[in-house]
C-alpha cells in the first residue's frame, strides 16, 4: 500500500475503516458460510505442493477416491 505516495488520493481514516470492516468479516467472526451455486474448488500445481509441504499428513484412499487423514 502505497499511502504516502503523491499521487494516491487515499483518504487513511476511510482506508482504514474498510480495512478492519474487511477484517471483521474474516475467521471466527465470520457469520455467512454459504457458497454461491457457481463455486468450484480448483487445485493448481502449486496448491498441492503447498499443501503437500506444509501438512503431509494425509493419503488418498484408492477404493473409495477419499481423502483421509495419516493417524
Amino acid at each position: 500500500m502505497f499511502k504516502n505516495r503523491k499521487s494516491s488520493a487515499l483518504n487513511l481514516p476511510d482506508l482504514y475503516q474498510e480495512i478492519i470492516a474487511l477484517k471483521d468479516t474474516m475467521n471466527d467472526k465470520r457469520k455467512d458460510f454459504t457458497l454461491p451455486d457457481s463455486h468450484s474448488v480448483i487445485i493448481t500445481g502449486n496448491y498441492l505442493v503447498g499443501l503437500l509441504e506444509g501438512d503431509g499428513s494425509f493419503y488418498l484412499d484408492k477404493q473409495n477416491v477419499t481423502v483421509r487423514a495419516a493417524k
